[in-house]
């Protein structure tokens, strides 16, 4: 009995200099979360910042994380599950909304000007919403991330390209040098993405975009532009509309149906269009003067692809 009380005696003495703190089960904890990017999907990506949303698992707001450049940072959470995603910030031509809940969250395209895109109304989508072509977009779904109290956390972000590009190639146009400016569409496009779900929108859509940056000689145009894409189960052709303002005013716009190319591409990520055989009525002038305009409405032609 002796023995016994000798060992817990410095046991009682320890316990009793100890400083007691009551645990603490009604205020939230924090925890410091580093956010680190890792860009071997995509090398050559180089945004000049980057975006982190997270979204409770149980549903509200996304608390959203900027950093500068590439490489990441921490950020302060709260303890919870989170269901996360992020994506550069550097865009231009995009709109974010719903932000609300993961469900709604979604990665919009801007609409396009109605005056600068003063486009014929005699197409066949004209009850499509008319957008800008997007900025390249890299991110991630990254999906449920954990934060606990007992430890700091390291998370990973794996962006990979998250829109499409579209290149293009417009051949054989007669009388080209004349045209002083181009512009072009393709139709029933997305509108927008959900990153946290990865749908597309599904209303079809023109996306307009000016052939800028360009290759451009007496006889063709090739360029590219960004979008969302198409979705499966939009059922509505693609149509390419090459516009033309020509020197002496007038104005003309072609029409090829590029669906097969679009919807067949071998990466949906990256699509390559060609379309030939334009053409442009050569101005008349009065001894070599410029015409003013004196019609008002577009001319038009459908062309078939003849590749």
């Amino acid at each position: 009995m002796k023995r016994i009380l000798i060992y817990l005696i410095p046991f009682i003495a320890l316990i009793a200099s100890c400083d007691y703190k009551e645990l603490c089960y009604e205020h939230p904890h924090g925890s410091t979360t580093r956010i680190r990017f890792d860009w071997k999907n995509i090398p050559d990506a180089n945004p000049e910042g980057m975006a982190v949303l997270f979204f409770p698992e149980a549903g509200g707001k996304a608390l959203r994380y900027d950093f500068i450049g590439k490489d990441g940072g921490d950020a302060k959470l709260m303890v919870g599950n989170y269901l996360a995603c992020c994506g550069n910030n550097d865009f231009e031509y995009i709109s974010l909304k719903g932000d609300e809940s993961a469900e709604t969250f979604e990665v919009t395209s801007n609409i396009a000007d109605t005056i600068i895109w003063n486009l014929p109304k005699e197409t066949h989508f004209n009850d499509q919403k008319k957008v800008l072509q997007v900025d390249m977009l890299w991110g991630e779904n990254k999906g449920l991330v954990d934060i606990t109290v007992r430890r700091d956390h390291d998370v990973v972000m794996t962006p990979v390209q998250a829109v499409s590009k579209y290149t293009y190639e417009i051949r054989n146009v007669e009388n080209l040098k004349y045209a002083r400016d181009v512009k072009a569409s393709l139709s029933g496009m997305s509108e927008s993405l959900f990153p946290m779900t990865g749908k597309l929108s599904p209303e079809p859509a023109v996306v307009c975009f000016e052939p800028n940056p360009i290759s451009r000689n007496d006889k063709g145009i090739s360029g590219s532009f960004n979008t969302f894409g198409y979705n499966a189960e939009i059922h509505a052709s693609n149509i390419f509309t090459a516009y033309f303002w020509m020197s002496d005013g007038k104005k003309y716009y072609y029409q090829f149906d590029v669906t097969d190319q679009v919807k067949k591409a071998i990466d949906p990520l990256n699509v390559h269009i060609v379309i030939s055989g334009i053409d442009l009525p050569k101005p008349i002038t009065n001894g070599g003067g410029f015409t003013p305009p004196t019609v008002e409405d577009w001319e038009t032609e459908n062309v078939d692809i003849d590749m």
